[in-house]
């Protein structure tokens, strides 16, 4: 017998203190947010979401896709603030949050395919714009080393609160690359520190070639800019919904990218350039 499932989130405003929840005191800002976040889950709670891939198992509750297990009923976003409410603000909860995109592309919205746009180089964008520069081409190219490299160190010098850090999380990502995944679990085991420590070499170099890449917003980097833009692209997630729903078209956020059904691909790039227009 298949159980009658509900879920509930529980509070839909979160903060975040090092990383723990805290309770915190509501203000009218808080209030308005939580009533917010309530009108832009009605679509997406109404909603029938579902996975549509070769060999995905249901029992119960839950859905089985190789080593994916995911909870159809929960469809509640969330939002999530880091320190105060200035920082974070992302959405989460949502169970295609959690799934591989590859997987991504099998969900369907009331039986109907779906697509999944995104913004490209989005905190990159964001940073530049936020600066009142103008980014010239790919701000991940970087002579030298490919994209994703290049990538991973502009995200590492928006992250890191000193330039140390930025070289650490590089290089941890260098090692954690050279680890082979569990052939069972498809996951990677948290790389030594000596392994970590054997990449700082070529950590400080894609660094170093990242900063002259970006020279523009030199000022902005190893200063912990990133959770401020996380402030900016989920206050743009929200945007782009509250759009969409004006327009009965159901969104899915994924943090820079939305699962729309492919009818409404149109309409959801130009809430999205929309929502990009609307940043100061």
């Amino acid at each position: 017998m298949v159980p009658n499932v509900t879920y509930d989130p529980g509070e839909l405003i979160r903060l975040k203190i090092d990383k723990k929840l805290t309770d915190y005191k509501d203000t009218d800002a808080t209030i308005r947010r939580r009533c917010k976040q309530r009108e832009l889950n009605e679509p997406i709670e109404a909603a029938a979401i579902a996975l549509e891939a070769p060999g995905v198992f249901v029992a119960g509750p839950a859905m089985k896709a190789g080593n994916v297990i995911a909870y159809p009923a929960r469809k509640t976003l969330y939002r999530v603030f880091a320190e105060d409410f200035e920082h974070g603000g992302r959405h989460y909860g949502g169970w295609w949050q959690g799934i591989p995109g590859e997987l991504r592309e099998s969900i369907t919205i009331d039986g109907e395919p779906t697509v999944e746009p995104d913004y490209s180089q989005h905190h990159a964008r964001l940073l530049y714009r936020v600066a009142g520069k103008v980014l010239d081409g790919d701000a991940y190219t970087v002579d030298g080393y490919s994209r994703d490299i290049g990538k991973i160190g502009f995200q590492a010098l928006i992250n890191a609160s000193s330039y140390a850090g930025a070289v650490g999380a590089v290089a941890k990502e260098l090692a954690l690359d050279k680890i082979p995944a569990n052939p069972r679990t498809g996951r990677k085991r948290k790389p030594a520190e000596w392994e970590v420590k054997a990449e700082r070499k070529e950590a400080h170099a894609i660094v170093a070639a990242v900063k002259r890449r970006n020279a523009a917003v030199g000022d902005h980097f190893h200063k912990g800019v990133g959770m401020k833009l996380q402030r900016v692209d989920s206050d743009m997630a929200a945007d782009v919904l509250k759009r969409l729903r004006s327009q009965n078209v159901v969104a899915l956020p994924i943090h820079d990218s939305f699962i729309v059904k492919r009818q409404h691909e149109g309409l959801c790039r130009e809430a999205m350039d929309a929502a990009f227009a609307a940043v100061a």
